[in-house]
Parts: structure tokens; sequence; C-alpha cells
């Protein structure tokens, strides 16, 4: 599939090619979406999608993750509910010609995952 710039509404079939999560899940500090691109279906690597903010941190692994929830659990910052949209863009690995100069991942499509809990 040739690398395209497309902005997708994703339908129930495309939606369910992607898998959302909350980290930790008793108290999220970040939404994990993983899964295949809607558009070429390749694997995307894991997006995150921070509900807090940390200053000064790029990447925080799990054990990290779990240190903000805590902090953010003892100042009262936690979301036990919400709706929260995920703008996202394919990241996958696949081969996709047509890639403009600069970009050497992904299909070219921009998507949104809507996840509400509990």
């Amino acid at each position: 599939m040739d690398y395209k710039q497309t902005d997708m509404e994703l339908s129930g079939a495309q939606a369910a090619l992607l898998d959302s999560r909350l980290y930790p899940a008793d108290g999220p500090v970040v939404i994990k979406v993983s899964g295949r691109c809607p558009r070429c279906k390749d694997d995307i690597p894991v997006w995150s999608h921070p509900l807090v903010v940390v200053a000064g941190v790029a990447d925080l692994d799990d054990s990290s993750l779990d240190q903000v929830a805590e902090v953010a659990r003892e100042q009262g910052q936690l979301r036990p509910t919400g709706d929260e949209t995920v703008d996202m863009e394919c990241r996958c690995a696949g081969a996709h010609p047509k890639q403009p100069p600069g970009v050497s991942v992904g299909c070219g499509a921009r998507f949104a995952v809507d996840v509400t809990w509990p």
C-alpha cells in the first residue's frame, strides 16, 4: 500500500483492530493503545497518551508509571472516570512506497480512538 496522508473516521471493524487500556488500571495516568493500523493493517507500536503531566520526562516504563500514579493518587490528581480522545497516526514498520522525504515509518493514516472509563 502506498503512503498517503489520510484522516480517517473509524468504522466498528477498524476500531476493533485497536486495543486500548488504562495504566495502571486502578488509577490511570496513561492510556496505551496497540494493535494494527486501520488503513494498512500493519502492527503499530504501543502509543501512549498521558493523562497527567510529568515535567522533564520522555518515555516512562511501567515501574515509573506506577510511581507517578502513586504520587498522583496521594495528591488527589487521578481521574476515576473519564472520556478521552487519543489522536494517533500510523507508525508501523511496514514498507509503504511514496513516503515523503524525512518519513520512514507509517502509511500516513491519522485517526482518533475514543476511550471512556470506568
